[in-house]
């Protein structure tokens, strides 16, 4: 489930997060991605344990930043330095952990872009639940 608002990059585009792969264990092909993004840029996505309704340096934080999140680096594809032409997935494997199912994790993709006076571009959160 998306929620709360993305802040936008290059050319005024907002980061879109691709989050429809369910996150059920045993899942060998469970993906994340963003796309409308700066072509090119390097992405990290923010995992974290709780949501939150902040603005850190300029953009907005959907997720708690309490130093128990993770930080996972991602290259985008697409032309570099054009506005909406970044893309990428992130493919995991869900363990097959009885134990995680019921977690929720809260998760935001952070695209790095010099070409606004943030540096950044971030999308809308997502919470990622374990079935």
């Amino acid at each position: 489930m998306l929620f709360r608002s993305g802040s936008a990059g290059t050319g005024g585009r907002i980061p879109t997060y691709l989050a429809e792969v369910p996150a059920n264990l045993g899942n060998v092909d469970f993906k994340l991605g963003v796309a409308n993004a700066r072509g090119g840029a390097p992405a990290t996505l923010l995992v974290g344990l709780a949501p939150t309704a902040a603005v850190l340096s300029g953009v907005n934080l959907n997720v708690l930043l309490n130093g128990n999140e993770m930080l996972i680096p991602l290259a985008l594809n697409g032309n570099a330095g054009v506005a909406g032409a970044g893309y990428g997935t992130l493919q995991l494997a869900v363990p097959s952990i009885p134990g995680l199912a019921g977690i929720t994790l809260f998760t935001q993709w952070f695209v790095w872009d010099d070409g606004v006076a943030a540096g950044a571009a971030t999308s809308r959160g997502a919470e990622v639940r374990f079935f």
